[in-house]
């Protein structure tokens, strides 16, 4: 994918689709240094490619540098640019630096789109805990579990959020849930582990 991408982008240099490929095919491989430098040339040629944005901002964020990630995120959000993709991203650096009032805005804004995710919902549900919004918390991870009966993580957060509200029974029947799609969800991976 690389070589083809490549071709491309020595054929038409001045392309911003051919540096989106490119970027793209060297991120699918690891190589996040190339594929910055071509989405970095890409967006020089069009900045109002969401994708280019997405990837830089993930590739900031995996690099251990929120800030970077806030600021890539707010660029493209104030160029008319969004999805619930890039708008989770934003708002977990945003939950990285301590800003949760800031994240649960953002999550919203994401859950409020055409076609919102699940983990948008689970962040939401992190931030609100973050807030100590426990009612909040367990309100968005209720949703998540609507939309993933097996959303693991979700039902260890309805056990925490119901704990903080003193509701030790539900509290219970959500911790043994969470047990339940942990054992799963461990069987699962060492299966896989052992193909």
């Amino acid at each position: 994918a690389v070589a083809m991408a490549q071709s491309i982008a020595a054929e038409y240099p001045e392309n911003a689709l051919t540096h989106i490929l490119l970027g793209s095919a060297y991120f699918n491989t690891g190589q996040t240094d190339m594929a910055g430098i071509h989405l970095k040339k890409c967006l020089s040629l069009n900045n109002n490619i969401l994708e280019a944005h997405e990837i830089l901002t993930r590739i900031a964020y995996e690099k251990g540098n929120p800030e970077e990630a806030v600021r890539l995120c707010l660029e493209a959000r104030n160029r008319g640019l969004s999805s619930p993709k890039l708008l989770n991203r934003l708002a977990r650096a945003q939950m990285d630096l301590g800003q949760a009032e800031q994240s649960i805005q953002t999550l919203l804004e994401a859950t409020k789109a055409s076609s919102p995710s699940s983990e948008s919902f689970y962040l939401l549900g992190q931030a609100r805990m973050q807030a100590r919004d426990y009612r909040g918390a367990k309100e968005s991870f209720v949703h998540t579990t609507k939309l993933v009966p097996d959303h693991t993580q979700a039902y260890f957060g309805l056990f925490t959020a119901c704990q903080r509200l003193g509701q030790v029974e539900e509290a219970m029947e959500f911790r043994n849930t969470f047990v339940r799609l942990e054992s799963i969800d461990r069987k699962d991976l060492n299966d896989r582990s052992s193909q």
